[in-house]
């Protein structure tokens, strides 16, 4: 009796493969993921101990966008919007950002998501400009009322373009880095 259910199981085994193998072909129509150049897209993060993971809980689950330059087969060359770094990826990993271009400007979205924000324009300065480590300048963000302005560090600030623009306005375009000098 075991040797016939034996026997039986793998008859069944096999009828069940042939019949998946036929289901799946006659309903699989394969269709490579394509994305367009200079189309926009999401990309996943880097596989790490956890997992495929945002860095943070607070970023979310996939990062960019990203514009598309160039792909060879299923290897996608992609532009960083915040950084303009080229990065590659496999097709598997990206997803098309869909947005409404009349309201979203994918860089903004991107600089959101990596926590950059764009300076508006630089109101005031403390400190001895002959001693940098000591300058703070009060900076209007874009986008952002009044009541968020911060005071920021020439460290920080030091490779802005509206700071560029402040200093020169203020008579201190000597603190404007030589390589940066238009």
């Amino acid at each position: 009796m075991l040797k016939s259910q034996a026997i039986l199981l793998q008859l069944a085994e096999k009828r069940q493969r042939h019949h998946d193998l036929k289901h799946a072909l006659a309903n699989h129509v394969f269709v490579p993921t394509t994305f367009p150049i200079n189309s926009y897209v999401l990309a996943e993060y880097p596989d790490g101990a956890m997992g495929k993971r945002p860095p943070t809980k607070f970023h979310p689950k996939l990062k960019g966008p990203f514009r598309v330059v160039n792909h060879n087969g299923s290897e996608y060359t992609v532009q960083n919007l915040v950084t303009n770094a080229y990065e590659k990826y496999h097709s598997k990993a990206l997803r098309p950002f869909v947005y409404d271009d009349e309201l979203v400007n994918p860089r903004d979205v991107a600089m959101r998501d990596n926590d950059e924000y764009v300076i508006e324009a630089i109101l005031a300065h403390d400190g001895d400009p002959k001693q940098l480590r000591t300058l703070k300048f009060l900076v209007k963000w874009l986008g952002y009322p009044d009541s968020e302005n911060t005071w920021e560090s020439w460290k920080t600030l030091r490779l802005a373009q509206q700071l560029h623009l402040y200093l020169r306005a203020n008579g201190l375009q000597r603190l404007i880095p030589k390589n940066l000098e238009e």
